[in-house]
């Protein structure tokens, strides 16, 4: 009888995984996160016991990936991985579709990259505090070139511009491709970017590091100090840009601690720490309580900030 009633109790997911599991990248293929998740999925296979089928479901500034998750089945089966624009996006619209406190539940953070405020090497400043006293001596004179509302760089050109504060003038662009190329033509005055792809424009000279996110420099640029040692608080962005994995909301509590577990265990294999660091990135594992709470902070600036951003477009 006993036997029978433990059997009664034991819950129905309790065999998860039984099939492949579906990661929705909200994405292009060969965009950012596209190229981080597919380095990690072959050993969070191993980890999970299970197939990770990668679906590329990008559009809508990450909607269509987003209200797609949202409306899936709560079984553990179909996932999400995004970034700050799972938090960003509803915040943009009148009526959302999907907001992260009614539609998804956090599983774990996966990585960060350092966000880098770089300038062309003619410009009138060399550190952040000789950009923020020229700014208030010559309001709206630089151009920052920014990459769309909601971008990384966008959101950490509006911190600096509230926090420092500094009074600049945005350029805006459909992303970071030709704002690259207007920088290195001396059009633009300065943007932030991953620090991953512009060593050797700054070894070159081509490009000035002035200032990087994160708790301690770059070994990759010993030269450029942080926000923190500049004296401007970029938070929620001082560690940077992240990216993190969801379930739909009602997904059981023993599926998003078994896939949080199995994340945190492939981000600590060696060959995977080693490749995500030589393409910037840093395996950033949380507990899903963990995460929740740091999200919830975090989301409660935004909502300050994004209203002041949209006012500027």
């Amino acid at each position: 009888m006993a036997a029978l009633c433990l059997a009664f109790l034991t819950p129905v997911h309790a065999a998860y995984p039984e099939a492949s599991i579906r990661m929705v990248i909200p994405y292009t293929t060969g965009a950012g996160t596209d190229v981080m998740f597919r380095q990690i999925a072959p050993y969070l296979e191993k980890e999970l016991g299970a197939k990770i089928v990668l679906e590329n479901k990008a559009g809508g500034n990450a909607d269509i990936g987003n209200e797609f998750v949202a409306r899936a089945q709560p079984d553990g089966y179909t996932l999400i991985v995004n970034s700050t624009n799972v938090l960003l996006s509803p915040l943009m619209q009148a009526n959302p579709k999907y907001t992260l406190e009614k539609s998804f539940v956090p599983i774990s953070k996966i990585t960060t990259a350092q966000l880098m405020m770089i300038a062309n090497p003619n410009s009138q400043f060399k550190t952040l505090r000789e950009f923020v006293d020229y700014t208030k001596n010559n309001p709206g004179k630089l151009n920052f070139g920014g990459a769309g509302v909601g971008s990384p760089p966008d959101l950490m050109a509006e911190l600096v511009r509230m926090r420092a504060p500094a009074p600049f003038t945005t350029v805006p662009y459909k992303g970071m491709g030709q704002v690259m190329v207007d920088l290195l033509g001396g059009s633009l005055d300065f943007t932030f970017t991953s620090s991953a792809n512009i060593k050797q424009f700054i070894a070159e000279g081509k490009l000035r590091g002035i200032v990087i996110s994160g708790n301690q420099r770059s070994p990759n640029y010993p030269n450029v100090p942080t926000f923190k040692e500049s004296g401007v608080d970029v938070a929620p962005m001082a560690a940077g840009f992240w990216w993190g994995l969801f379930a739909p909301m009602g997904t059981p509590d023993a599926i998003v601690q078994y896939v949080s577990q199995a994340l945190a265990r492939a981000l600590v294999i060696p060959e995977l720490v080693k490749k995500l660091e030589d393409g910037g990135y840093t395996p950033a594992p949380m507990t899903p309580q963990a995460y929740a709470a740091e999200l919830a902070q975090e989301n409660a600036i935004w909502k300050q900030v994004v209203p002041k951003m949209l006012s500027r477009n």
